[in-house]
């Protein structure tokens, strides 16, 4: 087993929920986006509208991982 995804003493919105989806079948796929939004479940568009919306929202350089680039 691993950790769970979200504490029970921290809350965690949708939208952030969705985010470490995301960014986790990522990793798994290798970046790979049309493997990725088959593991979500969801279609290839959605996804990289996700990934759009996501980007708007997010730092420039995510401080654990500033070689990558985000989401991507």
């Amino acid at each position: 087993g691993g950790s769970p995804l979200v504490p029970a003493a921290e809350p965690v919105n949708l939208h952030e929920l969705e985010r470490r989806a995301i960014a986790r079948a990522l990793e798994l796929t290798g970046h790979d986006k049309v493997r990725a939004a088959r593991l979500l479940g969801i279609g290839k568009t959605t996804l990289y509208r996700k990934l759009k919306q996501i980007q708007g929202l997010a730092p420039a350089s995510p401080p654990e991982d500033r070689g990558r680039p985000y989401l991507m």
